[in-house]
């Protein structure tokens, strides 16, 4: 297929076209030219990263924000992924990583962590204050028909002549064992390792 002919264009078109062909060399040559000052000047402008910077700058949920930012370091977050073939490789190579990290400007970097035990210490101290409102509902109807249960146990003249109680000992574990169980395994996952290892290691 061959090249459609200049004879094809408008006059204005093909006058262009002759234009850009005797000089192409200096069509190139500025075309070059603006590339490398534009990009040039393009490498001068900051790179403003924040949320904050989509707004307004008069904001004054901007300006308050600035505000804190003088008043409170701000951090981010940055994660070291180690992969190796076997958990030993792993191992050794994050037993290497982590004094160079440690020992690096404490003006980059705040703190290093290893491992998550500070924050499971802490939900689990504070374990009470994060417990659902269905959950606490039903701790408190447990504990309730507990000490009902041992206020009628206690009571020599009570006798149960109902099969209530035959029926709910075979239903299984009461509501206040269940409750205990799940407790069990949360602290048993509290105690656990609090490594950032991965199952497979």
């Amino acid at each position: 297929m061959s090249a459609p002919s200049t004879q094809t264009l408008k006059p204005g078109a093909q006058r262009y076209v002759q234009w850009i062909d005797r000089n192409r060399y200096a069509v190139l040559a500025v075309s070059l030219l603006l590339a490398l000052v534009s990009g040039y000047l393009a490498s001068l402008l900051p790179v403003r990263s924040e949320f904050s910077n989509l707004l307004p700058p008069e904001r004054q949920s901007v300006r308050d924000l600035n505000l804190l930012k003088e008043r409170i370091r701000t951090f981010g977050t940055v994660f070291v992924v180690v992969d190796g073939k076997s958990p030993e490789s792993t191992a050794k190579a994050a037993a290497l990583i982590d004094p160079k990290l440690r020992a690096m400007d404490g003006d980059l970097i705040s703190r290093v962590m290893d491992d998550d035990s500070e924050s499971k210490a802490y939900f689990w101290n504070n374990r009470f204050l994060f417990v659902s409102l269905a959950d606490l509902h039903e701790a408190v109807s447990a504990l309730s028909d507990k000490i009902r249960d041992a206020k009628l146990a206690a009571n020599p003249l009570f006798i149960d002549l109902s099969e209530e109680g035959d029926s709910q000992a075979a239903a299984g574990p009461s509501k206040s064992e269940e409750l205990i169980a799940r407790l069990d395994k949360a602290e048993a996952e509290y105690q656990g390792s609090s490594a950032y290892i991965s199952p497979d290691g």
